[in-house]
């Protein structure tokens, strides 16, 4: 990237793989009129994978989105982080 480029987009925000398809996913949750018919409408609570530098901004984008007067996720009640473990019997 140029260094002008970077000069003249430094305050752009910048959004991580993951952070974008926590969004993805959020709205394709939340928002999904056809998966809504079928399952009708449900209260979401995300588990995350703890050790992920990004782990972070997903954070940062739940409480945002909770902050605000009109909440573009409600359905979407806690955000939770576990460690990783691996289940007898199974290969990661």
């Amino acid at each position: 990237m140029s260094k002008a480029f970077s000069r003249v987009n430094k305050n752009t925000a910048q959004i991580s793989a993951l952070g974008m398809l926590f969004g993805m996913v959020s709205n394709a949750v939340c928002k999904n009129e056809g998966l809504l018919e079928i399952s009708g409408e449900r209260d979401v609570s995300y588990i995350i994978e703890t050790g992920n530098k990004n782990n972070a901004e997903i954070l940062k984008t739940f409480n945002d989105h909770k902050a605000k007067d009109e909440d573009p996720i409600p359905q979407v009640k806690s955000l939770s982080f576990v460690k990783k473990r691996v289940l007898p019997n199974t290969t990661c």
